[in-house]
């Protein structure tokens, strides 16, 4: 597995205690909203990424689209972090991830979700 480079759950000072901040002020929405929104980013040239929470897990995970596909990783410091990429979102979806997560079947355990590419775009506040 490769790495991310960018460091971004570290540079954030993420911890456990502020996921339930998140978590009260997430709308929820459903796989294929999000497909829908991760397409059209990056279809008007925005490579968003989509940071996520689970409600079993305290590490942060991120996904990103690209325009020649897909990742799905763990955020953190860097001998925590992990990345998997995948040719279409379909196929991250359906795939087992970092952790054990499988998207098909988790995510209903998601708590929360940020995208500041989406709030940018006026996707969502």
């Amino acid at each position: 597995m490769g790495k991310f480079t960018s460091g971004f759950g570290q540079a954030r000072g993420l911890s456990p205690d502020s996921l339930p901040q998140k978590a009260e002020r997430m709308p929820r929405f459903s796989w294929e909203e999000i497909k829908e929104l991760l397409e059209k980013s990056i279809s008007e040239g925005f490579e968003a990424e989509l940071r996520l929470g689970f409600a079993d897990k305290a590490q942060e995970y991120m996904l990103i689209i690209y325009e020649d596909g897909c990742s799905f990783g763990r955020c953190g410091r860097p001998e925590e972090q992990t990345i998997e990429w995948f040719d279409t979102l379909d196929a991250l979806y359906a795939a087992e991830q970092a952790d054990g997560i499988l998207l098909e079947r988790d995510w209903g355990k998601i708590s929360w979700m940020e995208c500041l590419d989406f709030e940018m775009l006026g996707y969502w506040e």
